[in-house]
């Protein structure tokens, strides 16, 4: 929640008249406050108006912010979840090509099983290395 209050600047106003000059000085006050919680002079004003206002205010900021943790620790979570069935499926993966080609090579598919293997295997390599470059370039 965002709350704005007034903060003191002078700037100089000359007025000149026919007669005789004359100089004043215009106030023009603006304080800005940020955070979850209204400024602590605000909070006091609600709770002028009606007891037990601020506390509910404090509650609600509390609320919030235990929400929002709860959300980020589920995210993070998802993350790892993701990655390690990521990691499972690529090592699924690389182990069915190499089963597929030396089933190709023995069964006399010298060619085929060679190129199954290589162009498999030469994949997830690929995609290794594009993504620890990914993650090199995130951690900059």
């Amino acid at each position: 929640m965002n709350q704005s209050h007034n903060k003191g600047v002078i700037i100089p106003d000359s007025n000149i008249s026919k007669k005789k000059k004359t100089n004043s000085l215009t106030l023009i006050k603006s304080q800005m406050y940020s955070g979850p919680l209204p400024h602590p002079d605000m909070l006091a004003k609600y709770e002028e108006i009606e007891k037990g206002t601020a506390s509910r205010i404090i509650k609600m900021a509390e609320n919030q912010s235990e929400h929002r943790q709860t959300i980020e620790k589920r995210v993070i979570q998802a993350n790892i979840q993701n990655e390690n069935t990521g990691m499972f499926l690529a090592f699924f993966m690389t182990i069915t090509i190499i089963l597929a080609s030396a089933f190709l090579v023995f069964s006399g598919k010298d060619v085929s099983g060679l190129v199954m293997l290589f162009s498999g295997l030469g994949i997830q390599f690929i995609n290794y290395f594009k993504q620890k470059k990914k993650e090199s370039n995130s951690k900059k």
